[in-house]
């Protein structure tokens, strides 16, 4: 029996702030990728799942030729780094 295996990249997530969203996305457009889903969580929930208490506004971009290589753009209010 063998062994069930998961190779390649499938998703690269980036920390960023407000103020550099729009030109990120401008950025990964470039390179095919489109903004396929966002949602949003609120500070609380934020530092229950990541250790950061700020709202999170997160967007998934997509490039049209894979299903994979995906990159998540996760917008912090307020970042810790």
């Amino acid at each position: 029996m063998s062994n069930p295996s998961i190779s390649g990249l499938y998703e690269i997530v980036i920390g960023i702030t407000v103020e550099d969203e729009s030109n990120l996305i401008n950025y990964w457009e470039k390179f095919g990728y489109t903004v396929n889903l966002s949602g949003n969580l609120h500070a609380e929930t934020a530092k229950k799942l990541y250790g950061v208490d700020s709202n999170l506004h997160s967007l998934r971009l997509q490039n049209k030729v894979t299903d994979r290589s995906l990159v998540r753009l996760m917008v912090w209010d307020n970042p810790i780094n």
